[in-house]
Formats: structure tokens, C-alpha cells, sequence
């Protein structure tokens, strides 16, 4: 069932932006003896669209927080989050990406589950529950948020040769 645009929800509540932008606020704990930092998302939704077509994807990738302003996102080489970060790379431009900590179950389901490039995950959570899911447009990236999330992070993975941060080590790994 495909999602559908609605104009505000939820997520909207409460939004920082610029110099009120603090991600050490909320809680992030040292999950594991020896991690290298702070990790907000180990189950959270990470959002990406193909720069070529309309596909946007769903993935659960890990989230360290590096600062007050900054995160670092972890996505495997080959999965489908890494497709889209390296077609906007090799163009010389930063990944737009919302990060999503907080979402209907079936959402969260949908990160970890593996579907076909260019198959909507939104729709396919969808069809899961039997209605269509409810998105926003991302005022930063454009990117589609699920309307009722409860929090959000909303920014560009500049490509390697711009900035990387150490991620890392985490205890899973």
C-alpha cells in the first residue's frame, strides 16, 4: 500500500535547528565495555533516496554521536544505503539522510529487512498493516519522515575526501 504525503504530524512538535541543535541532549548510551563512543541509533531508521530515480530506502545502520551538531552514520559496503551515499559521492555531493530514532514497528522491521532496489519499503510496511503510512517532507533534505516519529535527525554525509570521523569500535562488531 504506498504511503501517503500529509503536511504536518507529530515529528513537528518540538524542532531545533542552527545554534539550538544539541544531539548530546538525548540519550545515548556506551552500550558495550570499550565502545568508541556515544551511540544514539543501533536501531534506529536510516532514510536515503536515489539521486537517479524516486526510490527511497529504509536501512538500520548504527549512529555514534561525534558532537553536539554532529553524528556518524555506519553503513556496511554493498548494502543499499551505501549504493546511494557512493552515486552522490562520485558526483561530488554530500548524501542527504534522515536518521529516525523512534518509529512504528513495522518501520523498524522494514530497516532490517532486505528488499528488492527500487521497491518502496514505505509501501511494503504499508502493506504489512493494512493502511498506508503517513510521510512528511524533510524541511532540510526533502527527504520523506514518517509523520509520527518521535525524533529525528535530518542532514548530508559529505563524501570521504570532504570529512570523515572515526566510528567505532562497537561492541557487536
Amino acid at each position: 500500500i504506498p504511503p501517503v504525503s500529509v503536511n504536518t504530524g507529530p515529528v513537528f512538535e518540538n524542532v531545533l535547528t542552527g545554534d539550538k541543535i544539541d544531539v548530546q541532549a538525548f540519550p545515548a548510551p556506551m552500550w558495550h565495555g570499550g565502545d568508541g563512543g556515544k551511540y544514539i541509533g543501533t536501531e534506529c531508521m536510516i532514510i536515503a533516496k536515489d539521486p537517479e530515480s524516486d526510490w527511497v530506502n529504509i536501512g538500520t545502520y548504527r549512529v555514534q554521536i561525534q558532537d553536539a551538531k554532529t553524528v556518524t552514520v555506519f553503513i556496511e559496503p554493498g548494502k543499499h544505503g551505501d549504493l546511494i551515499r557512493r552515486k552522490y559521492w562520485q558526483k561530488g555531493e554530500a548524501c542527504p539522510l534522515v536518521v529516525c530514532l523512534g518509529q512504528a514497528p513495522v518501520l523498524g522491521a522494514m530497516g532490517r529487512t532486505k528488499t528488492p532496489i527500487g521497491t518502496s519499503d514505505f509501501a511494503v510496511a504499508g502493506g504489512r498493516i493494512g493502511a498506508p503510512i503517513e510521510l512528511v517532507q524533510g524541511p532540510v533534505t526533502g527527504l520523506p519522515i514518517p509523520a509520527a516519529a518521535e525524533l529525528v535527525l535530518e542532514g548530508y554525509m559529505p563524501p570521504p575526501e570532504v570529512e570523515t570521523r572515526p566510528e567505532g569500535p562497537f561492541g557487536e562488531w
